[in-house]
């Protein structure tokens, strides 16, 4: 939670600001707009910003990481393939969650933000 206020700190909620547009995208529209065709619309949206890059694109990447952390997503999927038996595969996501944590990480540093200062932020 605290790289999420960290983000907040900086400028961020580049997370809040697409969903919020898609809100108001479907606010404007008279007819019923399908699960698939908002998720295909949220898509090219985190695309566009992420492929954009700068500042914008490294606080969307940071949020979304949190937001899968939150929720323990990495956890679920790697429980899940070893109770399928697949170890070979839930070693890889761990390796892949741990260069994440990493990334996230150095990102924080690349806009002047420690763990400690972020984590002072939720005290």
């Amino acid at each position: 939670m605290w790289v999420a206020t960290t983000a907040a700190s900086v400028g961020g909620n580049v997370l809040t600001d697409v969903l919020t547009e898609g809100v108001e995208r479907l606010k404007d529209r008279s007819d019923e707009i399908g699960l698939e065709e908002l998720q295909d619309w949220l898509e090219g949206r985190f695309t566009q910003v992420l492929e954009a890059g700068g500042r914008q694109a490294v606080l969307l990447d940071v949020e979304i990481a949190v937001l899968l952390d939150y929720v323990d997503a990495g956890k679920v999927a790697i429980a899940e393939a070893i109770q399928q038996g697949h170890e070979h595969t839930a070693r890889q996501m761990q390796t892949a969650l741990d260069g994440q944590a990493i990334a996230v990480r150095s990102q924080l540093e690349n806009l002047h933000i420690t763990a400690g200062q972020a984590a002072a932020l939720d005290d």
